[in-house]
């Protein structure tokens, strides 16, 4: 084992840490760097200066104190201990691994297991999930489809037929933001019924399907209804001639681009931000805010809509690329009205 470096502060190894190509994506770097940041604070509120703290600091009971702080001080809700402590191990393996702590591995086992303790005790409660229903979905889509634009404002248009397809496209094939923000316009494969580009794939049959890369770099078929495409095709022949003026392949191009005057003439991708931002301002305009429909909402959405469609578990859990099949399990359990139903069966007519 080489020597341990016992200059190395704890904030140069956390840059070391989040810029290590094992550590994940660059979302995953960004969503520890969120939890490894709340350790440096902790250092901060307890009189030490982060720049002259040693990574080797780290040891159980710095864990544990640190938790207590998270918890007591900054009143961190469960869910985001969850995410904080997830973040707080992996660095601590890191620091092992590469070894950049004095922890034996025995010591690094009791660490973890003490992490582990923390979080079956702390662990946040089973919410139900927020639902649109089939009448919201429809005030939402009828909301982006009559939003009116001037004749000579070309943004204007080009970003509403973008916000119809984003909205159509989340609603139908289940997808995450994340994922749809990173599509391409090479990852489409058209329905053969709609006209398709120099880009797009035949497919040999009506259905199309999209190439999605998900998490764990995991790559699946997603796919869409006749809307969908629609709305997808719409908007790719409306911004056409931007697309050629980039003398770009447009395999390569995003499949949904900013346009907005920052962006000039450049076919840049949109941001999970955006449409975050798109469905907020959409479900405004339609009148259920109350709802706190989100892009995330819109996959619980599709999720429940294909069991109910299908009765098919497992076809759900492929559907939205769920490692887990307990992690799907809970769209099982979404649908009170369902409950009532059975039960009502069950006992709602008088026994003799």
């Amino acid at each position: 084992m080489p020597d341990l470096d016992t200059t190395l502060t704890l904030p140069d190894a956390i840059e070391r840490f989040l810029a290590d190509p094992t550590t994940g994506t660059r979302h995953t770097a960004r969503t520890y760097a969120t939890g490894l940041k709340r350790l440096l604070a902790y250092l901060e509120a307890t009189g030490r200066d982060p720049a002259q703290t040693p990574a080797n600091l780290i040891d159980v009971q710095f864990a544990l104190d640190w938790v207590s702080w998270l918890l007591d001080d900054q009143v961190v809700s469960e869910r985001t201990l969850m995410t904080y402590l997830a973040a707080f191990s992996r660095f601590v393996r890191f620091l092992h691994t590469r070894a950049l702590t004095d922890l034996n591995a025995d010591e690094v086992l009791r660490l973890q297991s003490e992490l582990r303790q923390v979080r079956r005790v702390h662990k946040p409660p089973v919410r139900h999930l927020r639902l649109p229903s089939e009448d919201d979905v429809v005030a939402l889509v009828q909301a982006a489809r009559s939003i009116q634009v001037t004749t000579n404002d070309a943004r204007a248009e080009l970003r509403r037929l973008r916000d119809i397809a984003m909205l159509e496209l989340l609603r139908s094939s289940g997808m995450r933001v994340s994922e749809l923000v990173a599509l391409r316009r090479r990852d489409i494969e058209r329905p053969s019924a709609l006209p398709r580009t120099d880009v797009d794939k035949p497919t040999g049959s009506r259905a199309g399907r999209i190439r999605v890369m998900g998490k764990g770099r995991r790559e699946r078929w997603a796919y869409a209804d006749a809307d969908a495409w629609a709305a997808l095709n719409a908007y790719l022949l409306a911004r056409a001639p931007l697309d050629g003026a980039t003398g770009r392949a447009l395999g390569g191009l995003p499949l949904f681009a900013r346009h907005d005057r920052r962006a000039g003439t450049a076919v840049l991708p949109v941001t999970t931000r955006t449409v975050q931002y798109v469905i907020e301002h959409l479900a405004d305009r339609a009148g259920l805010t109350e709802q706190m429909i989100s892009p995330h909402s819109l996959r619980h959405y599709f999720a429940t809509r294909v069991l109910r469609a299908t009765g098919n578990l497992a076809v759900v859990q492929d559907l939205l690329d769920h490692q887990s099949p307990q992690t799907t399990r809970i769209y099982a359990e979404v649908d009170e009205r369902e409950k009532e139903a059975a039960h009502q069966m069950a006992f709602g007519k008088e026994t003799k």
